[in-house]
Parts: structure tokens; sequence; C-alpha cells
């Protein structure tokens, strides 16, 4: 029985003490995924590297436009298989997506 005691009131400290900072902690835990992709989001959608309708190379070979870009996720249209492909926005920088510049100066003729 004094065990019982001991363990009981060793918990009600835990808890009374430190269980706000154990909810946050769960809390964060379960909520990572989401707030990795809002962050990534965040940071691709801050750039203007890529935008909404670029045609863009995965992995340097898989021709795709971007359909949608949103907080928490990216989705691409190939055009080898016509299907959409939707990558969450924290697997964005792991996907290698090359895009083809504009050629500059190609129309002008020399001024010389």
């Amino acid at each position: 029985m004094e065990e019982k005691k001991i363990l009981e009131e060793f918990s009600k400290v835990l808890l009374g003490e430190y269980g706000f900072a154990l909810i946050c902690l769960g809390f964060l835990f379960f909520f990572k995924t989401l707030l990795e992709n809002a962050i990534y989001g965040a940071l691709f959608l801050a750039g203007n590297d890529f935008n909404a309708d670029d045609i863009v190379y995965i992995y340097g070979e898989r021709k795709a436009r971007i359909v949608r870009l949103t907080m928490f996720k990216t989705v691409f249209y190939m055009y080898d298989s016509n299907r959409k492909l939707i990558v969450p926005n924290r697997m964005l920088y792991s996907l290698k997506c090359e895009k083809t510049l504009p050629k500059n100066g190609d129309n002008e003729k020399p001024t010389h």
C-alpha cells in the first residue's frame, strides 16, 4: 500500500507541475508533419523560383506542369502518364525539380 501511495503522489506532482508541458509536447509530435509542411510551403511560396503553370522536369527527365501550390502540398500534372502527382511540401526539396530558363537575347540582332 505504501508503494501505491508514493506512486500516486509522484504522478500528481509530475502531472501538476509538468502536465502543461507534456500536453504541449504531445501536441507538437501529433502535428509535426503538418507544421513541417506549412514551414516548407511558406519557404517554397515565398520564393519566386517556381510558380503555378511552370513547366518543370522532375529528376531531370519527367516533364511536368505545376498545377497548384498550396501551403501544405504541391500538385503536378505529369505529361508522360496524364496523371497528377501530389507532393507534400516537406518533400519538395528532395524532388529535384528543374526549370528551363527563358532565352535572353536570342531574338535580338547585334547592334554593331
